[in-house]
């Protein structure tokens, strides 16, 4: 059995929270819509699995600049227009 991964309480999508020390206090962030939490903060938490550890590295890997703070641009995934 693996260890649960943190992932964002708010949204359906299971985006994996990022462990960073960019926000004073909020040890945890999301990629997709920004939210942020302490150690205690309030969380999901799912089995980890490749896909799940998977899109965690991926988005470790575009937001590696802006976590940084090489850079103090991201653009939120719920901000994006939507294409039909």
């Amino acid at each position: 059995m693996s260890d649960p991964v943190k992932i964002c309480p708010c949204h359906q999508k299971k985006v994996p929270l990022i462990a960073t020390f960019k926000f004073i206090k909020k040890e945890f962030w999301c990629p997709h819509c920004g939210y942020t939490c302490g150690m205690f903060g309030y969380v999901r938490s799912v089995e980890a699995s490749d896909e799940i550890m998977k899109i965690h590295d991926e988005y470790k890997e575009k937001a590696k600049d802006f976590l940084s703070g090489e850079s103090n641009e991201w653009v939120y995934e719920h901000n994006k227009p939507q294409t039909k």
